[in-house]
């Protein structure tokens, strides 16, 4: 799976190569995010991101497999947005 990365006006754009579907949108303080049959969006709370073998809470196996797939991150402050590939 690929991925391009655009910038024009400030703004970053992430699109799928296989279809042209715009994943991300990214400005300085504002998102949008979009997914399509190839691309998807995970959102984790950075403390599970970060510490999910230390916290009950969090699914440490999903988290692991999903910090060593994720493509782009966006962070909120306290949420991430990983895109990751569809399975």
């Amino acid at each position: 799976m690929s991925l391009v990365e655009t910038r024009k006006d400030g703004v970053v754009t992430v699109s799928c190569q296989h279809c042209g579907t715009a994943l991300a949108e990214i400005q300085e303080d504002t998102r949008k995010t979009n997914e399509c049959e190839h691309f998807c969006w995970e959102e984790v709370s950075t403390l599970c991101f970060h510490e999910y073998f230390e916290h009950p809470e969090c699914d440490a196996d999903f988290l692991f497999n999903l910090r060593r797939k994720y493509l782009v991150r966006i962070d909120d402050g306290e949420r991430y947005f990983l895109l990751v590939p569809r399975r």
